[in-house]
C-alpha cells in the first residue's frame, strides 16, 4: 500500500494506531442510514447537485466532489470512475466501489513496484507492508483495463475489470472495504516523524 505522506488526514489516521479502515467500515459504527453508502447512492443525483454528505473516501472526494463544487461538473475522471461504478452494480454488486474502498497490491517487489508506477505523480508517496484485519468485501482486478477505458471507453473494458480478467498491460490492484494494519512497527514510526505538518 502507498501513503502520500504529504496527506495529512491519511498519516494521521495511521499515525494514531497503525491501521486504518474504509469508508463502509466506518459507516457501520454509527446509526443505520446515518451516512448514505456509495455503494447504493444515485450516481445521477450528482448532477442535480443532490450530495448526501457522509463519510467520503479520499478518492470519492477528489474525483467527483471536488470538480462538482468547484466546476460545476463532474470532470472527465470523475465521469469515468461513475461509469466504473455503474459496471460494479451490473457485474459485481458485492464487490467494493472504487469510490469507497481501500487500494492494495501484492505484497511482492512486483506489487510495490507496480504501486510506485500508479503514484508516480506523489513526490513523497511511501510504500507499506500491511495486513487485512477485517474483510468485509475483496475484489482483485487489473489495472490495465482501467487504463484501455481512459484512452477508449468501451463498456467491454470495464466488465473485463470487475469481471477479474487478467489485462494485457498493467498489473493487479486489490479493493477492500475493511480494515488494514500495518505489519512493520517501523513503518509507524516513519509515517509519525515524516509526514506533513498540520499548517
Amino acid at each position: 500500500m502507498g501513503i502520500d505522506l504529504d496527506d495529512w488526514y491519511a498519516c494521521h489516521n495511521f499515525s494514531l494506531a497503525g491501521k486504518v479502515s474504509s469508508v463502509e467500515v466506518a459507516a457501520l459504527t454509527v446509526p443505520p442510514g446515518t451516512f448514505p453508502s456509495v455503494k447504493t447512492m444515485d450516481l445521477d443525483a450528482f448532477r442535480r447537485g443532490q450530495i448526501g454528505l457522509g463519510m467520503l473516501s479520499p478518492r470519492f472526494a477528489n474525483r467527483i466532489l471536488t470538480p462538482l463544487r468547484v466546476t460545476g461538473r463532474i470532470d472527465a475522471m470523475g465521469e469515468i470512475e461513475l461509469a466504473f461504478e455503474r459496471t460494479r452494480r451490473l457485474l459485481a454488486p458485492r464487490a467494493p466501489s472504487r469510490l469507497s474502498c481501500m487500494w492494495l497490491a501484492e505484497d511482492s517487489e512486483a506489487g510495490r513496484a507496480h504501486v510506485r508506477q500508479m503514484f508516480s505523480v506523489i513526490p513523497r508517496l511511501y510504500v507499506v507492508r500491511v495486513r487485512i484485519s477485517l474483510d468485509l468485501a475483496f475484489k482483485a482486478a487489473h489495472t490495465g483495463w482501467f487504463d484501455q477505458y481512459v484512452q477508449k471507453p468501451e463498456y467491454q473494458f470495464a466488465a473485463n475489470y470487475w469481471t477479474g480478467l487478467s489485462g494485457p498491460t498493467g498489473g493487479w490492484e486489490f479493493l477492500l472495504d475493511g480494515a488494514i494494519e500495518l505489519l512493520d512497527p517501523v513503518d509507524l514510526e516513519y509515517i509519525r516523524t515524516n509526514r506533513a505538518p498540520t499548517s
